[in-house]
């Protein structure tokens, strides 16, 4: 049975909240969410979120809950790209052991993709699908690099074009794409475990506020009674949050920053 049983709500989800889900940007990978799926975790964020703005007497934070669908669709679109990631070096490496034995592209791509249930198959067989429908390979292929923002899939992709258009070794190429995707996964490797003292430093530093806020707010409530009930204490706290998410923006920025450079 659907977590929403009222009709009117359900409707108003299904209209509003889901249509906002299924978007994507910049014909980013498309993340297919269940019905089922998406009231269930939007019911229990929304009860989190309701119980917390009541204990804390935030209830603004209400108002958060209408930024759901476009964080959750976010985190689905963030982990099947990442998905997407972990496993194109193994279907890359399965292209060049086809193409070594004298098969086609195409037959290189549709044995690497068959049975193969991951994001990279998923879209290989997308690949294959539009393929068959009278679109050329390269296209479909370019396509696959706009749907997927990751810069080995560009080079990858565009590698596997530029081979066709050409009649180059592809086999050869695919090779030295899969080395330089190597060299920069251990670059990656690197940057995380030399900024990931730092980014812990930066998240316990951020979150003790907001623990003892918590803390005292649930044992003595006359103690922070003034931030919530007073237009000075108001101030102090939208102070302490604005300056917060600045101290997490600049840590995601400086973090994210690296790993552009790499």
């Amino acid at each position: 049975s659907a977590v929403v049983s009222f009709p009117a709500v359900k409707r108003f989800l299904s209209g509003f909240f889901l249509k906002t889900v299924s978007m994507s940007k910049n014909r980013r990978a498309i993340v297919r969410i269940p019905e089922k799926e998406f009231y269930t975790v939007f019911s229990a964020a929304s009860a989190v979120i309701i119980i917390v703005s009541v204990l804390l007497s935030f209830y603004w934070l209400v108002l958060s809950v209408f930024f759901f669908p476009a964080l959750y669709r976010d985190y689905k679109v963030g982990k099947y790209i990442r998905q997407y990631q972990e496993g194109l070096p193994g279907f890359i490496e399965s292209m060049i052991s086809g193409l070594k034995a004298g098969t086609s592209v195409i037959r290189a791509i549709e044995a690497a993709a068959a049975g193969n249930n991951t994001a990279v198959g998923m879209e290989m067989q997308l690949v294959l699908e539009k393929n068959r429908l009278g679109m050329e390979l390269a296209a479909a292929l370019m396509e696959t690099a706009e749907r997927i923002p990751l810069k080995e899939n560009k080079i990858v992709m565009s590698a596997i074009t530029a081979s066709l258009e050409t009649g180059g070794n592809i086999s050869r190429v695919l090779e030295t794409a899969l080395s330089v995707m190597r060299g920069r996964d251990e670059m990656k490797r690197e940057m995380r475990s030399m900024t990931s003292q730092g980014v812990m430093s930066g998240v316990i530093i951020g979150a003790l506020p907001i623990i003892l806020l918590v803390i005292i707010t649930l044992f003595d409530p006359e103690f922070t009674a003034p931030l919530f009930n007073t237009s000075a204490g108001n101030m102090m706290l939208a102070a302490a949050v604005f300056m917060e998410a600045a101290g997490a923006f600049f840590i995601i920025k400086i973090v994210s920053g690296g790993k552009e450079t790499n």
